[in-house]
């Protein structure tokens, strides 16, 4: 299936193997962007055993809408709909990305102009009893048309890019922000393969296999636009554990997670992950 979130409404679904139209599915929103493509949208890390593809659109600069974020679940039969979720705590109207940490939550910074600086980020965890928005630090510079955010190897977000008609140089620096789990004990991944194959297993050696509750994939990530393109994140199913090591399955498809190079982390029974 393919699934253009937005920014205009309706949302629209294509599935490759009835190619007989084009479903639409209509947003209460409507509109996020009166033209630039403001706004941005995530699909959250699939997670077994159905590994329902949830995604969010959120921001935009049509008026009243510049705060709302709504999901919709894609594997709601026979027609998803649209949902609201929790307001941000800031007015997002400028091109912003959303970036997937690594313990499944949401992070979102940019998108805001006009201030001395560029805002607060904030950061969602979709699997709260009560998800809300959290503020955290102020960017130092704007960041809307043509930033970019990307998280790194280590679990940190670099954020950079400029907003337009800045002349050049001077360059506006890049910014990085480290989540809270860098202020805590972080598994380790002592070791695992250079490739895994789909529809099988591996091994990832770790000195603290019993302490790992989860281990996921995220795709390396590709921004423009306020879109990371690439952005992709599945959890994989931990099947044993041995000395020093976790059995892991790989997953089941390439509908699942597509082929390419993506970035492994381990993550302990309070989701604090590994680099």
């Amino acid at each position: 299936l393919l699934f253009i979130a937005g920014p205009h409404t309706p949302s629209q679904r294509f599935d490759f193997n009835t190619p007989a139209g084009v479903e639409t599915l209509p947003s209460g929103k409507g509109n996020r962007s009166t033209g630039g493509e403001k706004g941005s949208s995530v699909m959250l890390i699939l997670r077994p055993p159905d590994y329902k593809p949830i995604v969010y659109r959120m921001g935009g600069n049509v008026p009243g809408i510049e705060k709302s974020v709504e999901q919709i679940d894609l594997s709601v039969t026979p027609t998803p709909t649209w949902s609201d979720l929790p307001d941000f705590k800031n007015a997002r109207a400028e091109q912003f990305t959303a970036t997937l940490l690594p313990d499944g939550r949401v992070f979102v910074a940019g998108g805001i102009s006009g201030g001395v600086d560029g805002g607060p980020c904030e950061i969602l965890d979709p699997r709260a009893s009560t998800p809300e928005w959290i503020e955290g630090p102020n960017m130092a510079f704007e960041r809307t048309y043509h930033s970019s955010f990307l998280l790194l190897p280590d679990g940190s977000i670099l954020g950079g890019g400029a907003p337009p008609n800045v002349a050049f140089p001077p360059f506006t620096a890049h910014e990085r922000f480290f989540p809270g789990y860098f202020e805590r004990v972080r598994p380790v991944i002592s070791g695992a393969p250079p490739a895994i194959n789909y529809a099988g297993n591996f091994t990832i050696n770790t000195p603290t296999p019993l302490d790992i509750g989860e281990v996921v994939l995220l795709r390396a990530g590709a921004v423009t636009h306020g879109f990371n393109m690439s952005q992709r994140g599945i959890e994989l199913v931990i099947t044993g554990t041995g000395p020093g090591s976790l059995t892991v399955a790989t997953p089941p498809s390439a509908n699942h997670m597509p082929p390419g190079w993506h970035l492994l982390f381990i993550l302990d029974f309070d989701r604090v992950p590994s680099e």
